[in-house]
């Protein structure tokens, strides 16, 4: 097999399993925030965290937190979220640090880097 037909086949498995990504994101999301507008990033000594983090996300809401979603085993994430204020908790999987936490702000057409360092 040639480089070319390897580097199609290649191409075609990536464009698939990042369209099967966001179609399970659009439908765990409701509205029209489809592709992933907010990335969340684990640090361990300004580096990423390469170990399994444990991510929770709360809205703001009037004064209230309301949970809004908790993703494990991954140092970063991206995700869709609709416009608001938000809270990311990120804790390590396996313990040994205390939880630590990062306020943002989602607008529309916006894309956020949110990195919350564990040290």
């Amino acid at each position: 097999m040639n480089m070319k037909k390897i580097r199609n086949i290649l191409l075609t498995v990536v464009i698939a399993g990042t369209t099967l990504l966001f179609n399970q994101q659009a439908a765990a999301v409701p509205g029209p925030w489809i592709h992933p507008n907010v990335t969340l990033m684990a640090t361990l000594n300004n580096s990423p965290a390469l170990s399994p983090v444990r991510w929770s996300v709360y809205r703001m809401d009037n004064g209230s937190t309301v949970p809004y979603g908790t993703y494990d085993k991954r140092h970063s994430l991206a995700i869709s979220l609709p416009p608001g204020r938000y809270v990311a908790e990120a804790s390590l999987s396996a313990g040994g640090t205390p939880p630590r936490s990062r306020m943002f702000d989602v607008g529309n057409r916006t894309t956020n880097n949110i990195v919350v360092a564990l040290d």
